[in-house]
């Protein structure tokens, strides 16, 4: 846009030599309304209209906007929650064995199978980290593997 006025203005200025009076003034009269344009657009507030959704934070550009989205949103306006539950299925920082995925506001939340726990069920449970008293005052609790054809695990 600044490069076509800098041509019009040098055009304009050979044609001001040559003495044109009628073309000089009516490509005058273009570049004004070139340079209104680029003016109201400059000083259009593209983020009046509050486009950006979901708390984001709108930024105003030349003849557009963009939007920083909050945490899990995505989008031009950010209208888009994102599913953890789906982007992190099967990778390390997704629920672990086998657990159920619940998709919330804040992110995302595991429920784990029998005989897990931990944020995304990552680690196994074992009897004696439930009850410390489980084998008396004086006993001491030791984990065995469990039974594979039951979901128990098994103490000693």
């Amino acid at each position: 846009m600044i490069g076509d006025i800098i041509k019009r203005l040098e055009l304009i200025n050979s044609k001001k030599k040559e003495g044109s009076g009628r073309k000089f003034r009516n490509l005058l009269a273009a570049l004004k309304s070139h340079i209104a344009l680029l003016d109201n657009r400059l000083k259009r507030d593209e983020c009046a209209d509050n486009p950006c959704m979901n708390g984001a934070t709108c930024i105003d550009l030349y003849n557009k906007f963009m939007c920083l989205c909050p945490l899990h949103f995505e989008g031009e306006t950010c209208e888009n929650r994102i599913d953890e539950c789906s982007l992190y299925q099967g990778t390390p920082a997704g629920c672990q064995n086998n657990a159920s995925c619940i998709l919330k506001s804040g992110g995302f939340h595991c429920v784990c199978q029998q005989g897990f726990h931990g944020n995304l069920c990552q680690l196994r449970a074992t009897a004696c980290e439930f009850s410390l008293d489980l084998c008396g005052p004086a006993g001491h609790c030791i984990p065995t593997q469990p039974d594979p054809e039951s979901n128990e695990v098994g103490i000693e």
